[in-house]
């Protein structure tokens, strides 16, 4: 592997990251994309992909570090305790990494084809929130557990079904819809300050 800071081992990454999510937004079978067709879409030879992945597999598993970095990134610009004053807060930072993120990304998180990667992803957010449950809200490792997998699984059950559209929903109707059961959930947990907005939508 190349030095990942050197201008030309950019540039060539993102022509093979550019070729590939073309072809799979093109066809929705990224897993029938080979490496020769993917080099020739991007303008470099076999060697030159291998030069920087070993597979297509490797290179699809590379998109897990950055979407959760990057969500974790927005996620960590809040305090735990300012989503316990506001747990839409944490729906909405979630919602518009999605509405104003790639389409790739999207369709990587709620496409069968790519499901071990979702799964991956999924699980680095959950030790994100798992840590900092522990830490700034002092929950216990395994109540914390259970807590981050609640919120991150109605996350990503948000983005599922905005995609699939099966609901008949826009993405606000189901984002309040979800919003409701979570915070119910979590006013359960006492995660929900009393007179926080959230409140309202726990009894509601």
């Amino acid at each position: 592997m190349k030095n990942a800071n050197d201008r030309r081992v950019i540039r060539t990454q993102h022509a093979i990251k550019q070729a590939f999510e073309e072809m799979v937004l093109a066809d929705h079978d990224g897993h029938g994309i080979t490496v020769s067709q993917l080099a020739a879409h991007a303008g470099i030879n076999r060697k030159t992909f291998y030069l920087h992945y070993d597979s297509i597999v490797d290179l699809a598993d590379s998109y897990v570090d950055d979407i959760a970095q990057d969500l974790i990134a927005r996620l960590g610009t809040h305090t735990m305790e300012e989503y316990q004053n506001n747990w839409e807060l944490f729906m909405h930072v979630f919602d518009e990494f999605f509405t104003s993120n790639r389409e790739f990304y999207t369709y990587v998180m709620t496409s069968g084809e790519y499901s071990f990667l979702a799964r991956r992803v999924q699980l680095e957010l959950t030790q994100f929130l798992q840590a900092e449950l522990v830490s700034q809200v002092h929950q216990e490792d395994g109540a914390a557990t259970i807590i981050a997998n609640f919120i991150v699984t109605n996350m990503m059950m948000m983005v599922r079904l905005h995609a699939a559209g099966t609901t008949g929903m826009d993405v606000t109707q189901i984002r309040d819809q979800l919003m409701k059961l979570t915070v119910g959930g979590l006013a359960g947990m006492g995660l929900v300050k009393d007179d926080s907005p959230s409140t309202s939508l726990a009894t509601n």
